[in-house]
């Protein structure tokens, strides 16, 4: 795999994490934000926190690091507080990819689960599923928002590579 495509797929995550935390996260109310739906993680707040959590998690076994749990929603009680934690992570992310040529890209890393099993996997997945896990809760997050009646809007691949014109 070329460092390039991951650096693209990468740039794609965290620019539409940045359009949906302004153009929908942020216009929301705190009953908004907090009110539990009963859909995927609940809330909104739950939602990102865990979005958040997950790249945390996932960068973290990149670089063969084992992580055993993740903060909970309520150690990020606010959307000033969750920001800060997650620029810290997107600067993290970014540092890595960048640094990364195709020898570092492919590979293989190895990390202990909560369960204790060993998983032997290579660099460019773990970032591949990174990326695919924020697309999956980027559309997860647009359906409660429609749910509390906040702002929604198209998150296509396409749209942000033609800037919009897709």
């Amino acid at each position: 795999m070329e460092p390039d495509y991951i650096r693209t797929l990468i740039d794609y995550n965290y620019t539409e994490h940045h359009k949906v935390w302004d153009q929908c996260i942020m216009q929301l109310s705190d009953e908004q934000f907090t009110r539990d739906t009963g859909y995927s993680h609940g809330s909104l707040h739950a939602e990102v926190v865990h979005v958040m959590n997950g790249e945390w998690w996932w960068i973290s076994r990149a670089q063969g690091q084992s992580p055993q749990s993740q903060p909970k929603p309520a150690e990020y009680p606010t959307r000033d507080v969750i920001r800060a934690r997650w620029d810290e992570i997107e600067a993290a992310v970014r540092g890595f990819v960048a640094a990364l040529d195709a020898a570092a890209l492919a590979a293989p890393v190895q990390y202990t689960t909560p369960k204790g099993e060993v998983i032997d996997n290579h660099v460019w997945k773990i970032l591949l599923h990174l990326c695919n896990h924020g697309t999956i809760h980027r559309a997860e997050i647009m359906a409660i928002a429609a749910q509390v009646g906040g702002p929604t809007f198209d998150l296509s691949f396409m749209r942000y590579l033609y800037g919009g014109r897709y």
